[in-house]
């Protein structure tokens, strides 16, 4: 039998994000990019509607409500259909330890008809509408016809930790009845 003490545990497996086709977040439009096909979408928002929640490095509650951490560093889609398309950045930052937080939501897909929402953290980037800023002060309002963002201090925080910290939350009224709710905190 072996003498002496047990070998070290192994280091924990930080999952590998999917790969992202197409990305959402920092798109790279160039040659050959090609526009969506008609897309015939549905005109109302569902009778049932579902929530989601993701915080921090990062949390998350699914849509049926299982609960789940991840600490990984990189892209990773949050919703992947074949009408909404929401991708979150991940990253590292003194606040966490080393371990990923989200740093970036981007929001895109034929419901959006052609148009990309991103919300990045307070330090790290902007809100912008097709990569132009909007919502550059605080609080404000940005509507378009597809779309209603409002930038205040409104909302339920989901993490008592931010409780003592100002709250800066991006409210976006998408298509399809989709509503979606980004609190922006420093790293």
């Amino acid at each position: 039998p072996p003498t002496g003490p047990p070998p070290p545990p192994d280091p924990p497996i930080e999952p590998t994000p999917p790969v992202i086709e197409p990305p959402v977040i920092d798109p790279t439009p160039g040659p050959g990019t090609s526009t969506l096909p008609d897309i015939v979408l549905p005109t109302a928002a569902p009778e049932n509607p579902r929530e989601c929640t993701i915080w921090g490095d990062p949390h998350i509650v699914t849509f049926d409500g299982v609960k789940g951490n991840w600490y990984g560093r990189g892209i990773a889609w949050i919703v992947r259909s074949d009408t909404v398309l929401m991708q979150g950045r991940f990253k590292p930052t003194p606040f966490t330890n080393g371990r990923a937080a989200t740093d970036a939501i981007a929001i895109g897909g034929p419901f959006m008809q052609g148009h990309t929402l991103k919300v990045s953290a307070l330090e790290t980037g902007d809100i912008t509408w097709d990569n132009q800023p909007i919502l550059t002060t605080f609080p404000s309002e940005f509507s378009n016809g597809i779309a209603t963002i409002t930038y205040n201090s409104q909302g339920r925080i989901v993490d008592n930790a931010m409780a003592n910290l100002p709250r800066k939350i991006v409210h976006a009224d998408l298509p399809l009845g989709v509503r979606v709710s980004i609190m922006r905190w420093s790293h």
